[in-house]
C-alpha cells in the first residue's frame, strides 16, 4: 500500500521503571486520509484516522506510569491540493507536572509515489523515495530530537531541531542505485 509518513519523537523517562522510551507522533497519508497515532517504544497507544482537515487533540494513558498521559494537540490541520500541513505538539502531564513539546509545522504530500515497471521487473527488494512535499527550498529536512521535556518556572523550552541539507550532498553521499534503477530528475 502506498503511503508517505513523518514522525515526531521523544526521549521520556519512566520514573516507576526507571525505564527510557521513546514517545512519537505519527502521521502517514493514504489514500483513505491522514493516519495519526501516538506510540511508546513502537507500540501503538491511540489512533485516529482524518478526514475532515481540522485542528484537534487526542490523548492517552502512558503505560506502566501512574497518573500520566500524553496529548497529540493537532493546533493546526489543512489540506491542500498536494499536501497537507499539520502544526503538533505534545502536552505530557504527570501527577506533578505539565510539559509541553512544540514541534514545527509539518508539510505531508498527498502525491502517492509511484513505481516504475522497470524496478518491479528487476525484483528489487527496497526502493527509496524522497517526497517532494518534504523539500524546502530544494533541500532535504531531517528531523532531530533535541526537545527536552521542561517543568513549569523554567525558561522557554526549545523546540526541536531541524536540520537542512542540501539536495546536492545528499546525492552526493547515496551509494549508486542498483542496475535497472531510474532516478527522476
Amino acid at each position: 500500500m502506498d503511503e508517505i509518513s513523518c514522525s515526531c519523537c521523544e526521549s521520556v523517562l519512566l520514573l516507576s521503571t526507571q525505564t527510557t522510551k521513546r514517545l512519537c507522533a505519527n502521521f502517514m497519508y493514504q489514500n483513505n486520509g491522514l493516519n495519526i497515532d501516538i506510540s511508546l517504544d513502537s507500540k501503538i497507544l491511540r489512533n485516529t484516522t482524518v478526514t475532515t482537515y481540522r485542528p484537534f487533540k487526542m490523548c492517552t494513558i502512558i503505560p506502566e506510569s501512574l497518573f500520566s498521559f500524553a496529548c497529540l494537540n493537532i493546533l493546526e490541520l489543512n489540506k491542500f491540493p498536494r499536501s497537507i500541513t499539520v502544526c503538533p505538539r505534545f502536552n505530557v502531564k504527570t501527577k506533578a507536572q505539565d510539559w509541553k513539546l512544540n514541534y514545527r509545522c509539518i508539510s505531508i504530500s498527498t502525491n502517492m509515489p509511484t513505481v516504475n515497471n522497470q524496478a518491479i521487473n528487476n525484483q528489487l527488494n527496497t526502493i527509496s523515495l524522497t517526497p517532494s512535499s518534504m523539500m524546502l527550498n530544494n533541500k532535504v529536512p531531517v528531523m532531530t530530537s533535541a526537545a527536552s521535556l521542561i517543568g513549569p518556572g523554567q525558561a522557554n523550552p526549545p523546540m526541536s531541531t531541524m536540520r537542512v541539507i542540501p539536495n546536492e550532498q545528499i546525492q552526493q553521499n547515496l551509494p549508486p542505485p542498483p542496475q535497472g534503477v531510474i532516478i527522476p530528475n
